[in-house]
């Protein structure tokens, strides 16, 4: 279900259903990425953004959690939302409260990208019908782990000396 209170959010996904959000924030910062305006803090705010679009917990996107993840202060939070309005990227921005509150521009190019990208998965997996979208899927976070090395792989790495016919 549709949020109204969310703090961030696309002002128009017309075209677009709830579910696809995840999907159109990542072709919103990937076009962000790829502009020339951009730079390393407008990018870690926009993905702060997108992250909260994904899981929308009200502490991501309080300003003590913003400067913690991405080491950027309310004001330069202002100023590169200011920016990003500058260049078409957000339609309004509320920086006053405790939280950060955000209206993100959808352009018509990346709604067509986003409904691309749904037709797209939906030829490749016929059977899951029609909203059957792999990013629906909640997944376990994958954790590195350490492999452990087996005694006979350091036997192999072992060499003696080698001799003129290169045979050890």
């Amino acid at each position: 279900m549709f949020d109204e209170r969310r703090h961030i959010r696309f002002a128009s996904i017309a075209g677009i259903d709830c579910k696809e959000l995840p999907i159109a924030a990542e072709v919103w910062l990937e076009s962000i990425g790829q502009s020339s305006w951009a730079d390393r803090d407008i990018l870690k705010l926009a993905n702060a953004c997108v992250k909260y679009m994904r899981a929308p917990l009200p502490f991501t996107v309080a300003f003590r959690a913003i400067e913690q993840v991405t080491g950027l202060d309310r004001g330069k939070v202002e100023n590169n939302f200011r920016l990003m309005a500058v260049y078409g990227a957000v339609e309004t921005y509320d920086c006053a409260g405790e939280a950060l509150r955000a209206s993100l521009h959808l352009t018509y190019l990346q709604r067509l990208r986003v409904l691309e990208i749904r037709r797209r998965f939906c030829e490749l997996h016929p059977d899951d019908g029609p909203r059957a979208l792999p990013w629906h899927q909640a997944e376990k976070n994958w954790l590195p782990q350490a492999v452990p090395v087996k005694a006979e792989d350091d036997e192999l790495h072992e060499v003696g000396p080698i001799n003129a016919a290169g045979v050890g």
